[in-house]
């Protein structure tokens, strides 16, 4: 196949790339919100898609954490307004599967209508939606700053989505508690790390087209209590995300036990079966494709067309783009064991994990059947196949070809109860000028802590960093323990000191620890490098950077972030072309080599054949003389003794002599009588 640049629309608008999505003046043409691409076979309904790989039941044994890699790329060339999709990621849910039905569903009674609806009578479903860990790579639809390259998010769910947060004191982009930032009584997620920054609006990385990984790994840690103002009704697990990228590598963040129990107060049905007591469970890894908006034309002969957004795909050299790779789930004697013991006796924290709490789950392949409005649509159920390769380790799309980036058709045509590809020239003219918009959406939004923030005492001055997406933070320093989302457990000096002491341990001892193996293959994604911060002098251990704010940066700095971005596209181009000409170079090399060994193996063969056929030869003939020498020595033989015979058979005469008187003796063996000598 032909190598394929990036889109030109990634190369060439440059800063007008911040243009929002247009849409051509023709009343044929409409904007759907999502379904560009759905597993629905019906033409209403969920739109949602799903790119997954099923595992089999993880042994219980292994389930005190679970981590994997991601790839991160520009899925589509521009930005789309309001889709929200995720790459590849999964759910922790509580492991309750052995649990009745009859308690799944009760435990989320007390939930949104659409929960309550899902659960009640619907099996074991309420222990997939009591509480989550969640978030990953990806765009949600309510994201105010967007690029073309996905961010990390980290999303903590309790309660049955009657809470969900994004990051040390912010909702989950407006979902269950809506924009504004946590309620003080509602918060979780504890920031660890002195060296990044966790952005309401997710962590943006450097922009990367290669397909680069980031790892992430949720475990569950023994970490000191704080929960006494909640009468210590919540377990000791601490399920705390580290983070392997080639910028970052250590623990981030910790989600309180107490979050996870909440939802006791309001329905104590709940009790024991959380994630704050319970291991955890996963069933798959995949990428949620949410809504993905789509234009529409219908032509005066009722004909219908579509257009969906460009997405593309980075392929490997083999021919493969992995989605996620390297699944691993844990027990507690891969780490939580040797923290438990480093915390009570002051010993250091392991710096590896043990290999007997190591358990590799198997990916396994899948095929979805792809529709559009109940349409299927174009040939997507054989590129979107999910395959499994590299031994099961990793799973994705598959192809054949060089390595490039591989893109997805983008208009079709309604033909029966299918849409069909169609190239751009036989789209019409409308639908083919409708875009869905540039390389990155600012706003005007603000991200603003709240109020009661401000009885947190701070240890530094605001500071602002610039941001690849089009925004600023602005962040300052406060002591671990002081940090606002600790605010509602009111711990007492106990409490502040064991947690304290804990996190400068993690901070000190897991300063570069990524806890998770790199990837078998491939590279690493590094995060924006103005999320990269330093400890001011004095706060190097045992504080954190908490962004209070978040807004549009100035115009030199958005210009900044996506001339980045440009130039991030046109290496890419360069690096898919140099890797497509290595490629071929090592293709010939290796057909070279494989000709020249061929030749030495026919070579050594002939050589061989000669060699056996001149031994077999000179066998032959050193047989065939020495049969003709034995012969003839027998035929010698045979004829001496047959003269010998014939000599021995022969009548002779002699003469005898005595004095003068003669005698004449005839016979086969004649002898001369006594007193007479033979004459010579």
């Amino acid at each position: 196949m032909k190598l394929k640049a990036l889109p030109a629309i990634a190369l060439t608008l440059g800063l007008a790339s911040l243009a929002t999505p247009t849409l051509a003046s023709d009343p044929a043409l409409q904007k759907i919100s999502g379904g560009a691409i759905t597993s629905k076979s019906v033409a209403d309904g969920n739109p949602s898609f799903y790119v997954s790989s099923d595992i089999d039941r993880i042994p219980n044994n292994f389930r005190s954490g679970f981590g994997w890699y991601s790839t991160a790329w520009p899925l589509t060339d521009t930005v789309i307004e309001n889709m929200q999709l995720g790459l590849s990621g999964s759910w922790v849910t509580p492991s309750n599967e052995d649990e009745p039905d009859s308690i799944a569903k009760q435990v989320c009674a007390n939930g949104p209508d659409w929960v309550r609806a899902d659960t009640i009578n619907n099996g074991s479903r309420g222990f997939d939606l009591i509480q989550t860990i969640e978030g990953g790579l990806g765009w949600l639809a309510n994201e105010r700053f967007k690029t073309v390259m996905p961010k990390l998010t980290v999303g903590p769910v309790q309660d049955c989505y009657t809470n969900q947060l994004q990051g040390p004191g912010w909702n989950f982009f407006g979902f269950a508690l809506g924009f504004d930032p946590t309620p003080k009584n509602r918060t979780g997620l504890i920031q660890i790390s002195n060296q990044l920054l966790i952005p309401p609006d997710g962590m943006p990385l450097e922009p990367d087209f290669s397909g680069a990984q980031i790892g992430y790994s949720w475990m569950s840690l023994p970490l000191p209590t704080f929960d006494h103002a909640y009468n210590n009704m919540a377990g000791e697990n601490s399920w705390t995300m580290f983070i392997n990228s080639e910028n970052f590598k250590g623990p981030l963040a910790f989600i309180a036990p107490q979050f996870f129990a909440d939802g006791l107060v309001s329905n104590p049905i709940q009790k024991g079966l959380t994630l704050d007591v319970k291991g955890g469970r996963i069933t798959n890894l995949a990428a949620e494709w949410a809504q993905i908006p789509f234009y529409k034309y219908v032509d005066s002969a009722g004909t219908i067309f579509t257009k969906i957004p460009g997405l593309e795909f980075p392929v490997d050299a083999n021919g493969n783009m992995a989605l996620s790779r390297n699944l691993t789930a844990y027990g507690t004697s891969a780490i939580s064991d040797a923290v438990k013991s480093a915390l009570t006796s002051g010993g250091s924290l392991p710096l590896s994990t043990s290999p007997s709490g190591i358990f590799l789950p198997k990916l396994n392949s899948r095929t979805p059947a792809v529709y559009q409005e109940g349409k299927t649509l174009g040939s997507l159920s054989s590129t979107l196949a999910v395959k499994a390769f590299d031994s099961q380790t990793a799973f994705g799309f598959s192809t054949s070809g060089n390595a490039r980036l591989e893109k997805i058709p983008t208009y079709y045509k309604e033909v029966g109860n299918a849409r069909i590809a169609i190239p751009e020239s036989e789209a019409p003219t409308a639908l083919v000028q409708a875009s869905f918009g540039g390389l990155m959406q600012t706003s005007s939004y603000v991200y603003q802590e709240p109020s009661w923030w401000s009885q947190s005492p701070a240890a530094s001055a605001d500071i602002t960093a610039n941001l690849n997406d089009g925004s600023k933070v602005i962040y300052r320093w406060y002591k671990f323990v002081d940090q606002p989302a600790l605010q509602r457990f009111d711990m007492n000096q106990s409490e502040k000191d064991g947690i304290q002491s804990a996190i400068e341990k993690m901070q000190k001892e897991w300063a570069h620890f990524p806890m998770m193996k790199d990837p078998t293959s491939g590279s690493l994604v590094s995060f924006d490098a103005g999320l990269i911060v330093t400890p001011p002098k004095g706060l190097e251990i045992g504080y954190v950077p908490i962004v209070v704010k978040q807004m549009a940066a100035d115009q030199a700095a958005v210009d900044k972030a996506l001339a980045s971005i440009i130039a991030a596209g046109k290496n890419a181009s360069s690096a898919i072309a140099k890797a497509a000409v290595v490629k071929a170079a090592a293709d010939k090399a290796a057909a070279d080599l494989k000709a020249k060994q061929e030749a030495e193996v026919k070579a050594a063969a002939d050589k061989a054949a000669a060699d056996l056929k001149a031994k077999q030869e000179a066998e032959v003939k050193a047989a065939a003389d020495k049969a003709a020498a034995e012969l003839k020595a027998i035929q010698d033989a045979e004829a001496k003794a047959a003269a010998d015979k014939a000599a021995a058979s022969k009548i002779k005469t002699i003469t005898c002599i005595k004095g003068k008187v003669t005698k004449r003796i005839t016979a086969v063996k004649p002898l001369c009588p006594t007193g007479y000598k033979k004459k010579i």
